[in-house]
């Protein structure tokens, strides 16, 4: 798995990214990245919306979450999670700290493509 990360405006953005080798194995993959960031921020999984993102191959599993949890040391945290496919690579979107509306949010997910 491949992380990029970075720090601005007082939120955490990460783009991560993994070859899961078989089309078989995309969805349980994509499953699992939002489990663990969920197990991660001690919470459930909320709803979530479908998303489509430029060049992204298309699957159920696409869809975007945002997540109320706990960090470690019980402070409050708030992700935004989005995770979609191009063939075999799954990929995960998050911003920590950050709520829905906030505009750097929004253009961050707004700006991820795939080619």
């Amino acid at each position: 798995m491949t992380l990029h990360a970075c720090q601005a405006a007082g939120l955490r953005f990460a783009v991560a990214q993994a070859d899961v080798r078989s089309p078989a194995r995309v969805n349980a993959a994509l499953a699992a990245l939002v489990a663990a960031q969920a197990r991660n921020l001690q919470t459930l999984l909320p709803l979530s919306e479908p998303v489509q993102v430029p060049g992204m191959t298309s699957n159920v599993q696409a869809r975007r979450y945002v997540l109320e949890g706990r960090r470690p040391d019980g402070s409050a945290v708030q992700a935004q999670l989005l995770v979609f496919a191009h063939g075999t690579q799954v990929l995960q979107a998050t911003v920590l700290d950050g709520t829905s509306d906030a505009a750097a949010v929004r253009t961050f997910m707004d700006a991820l493509h795939v080619r």
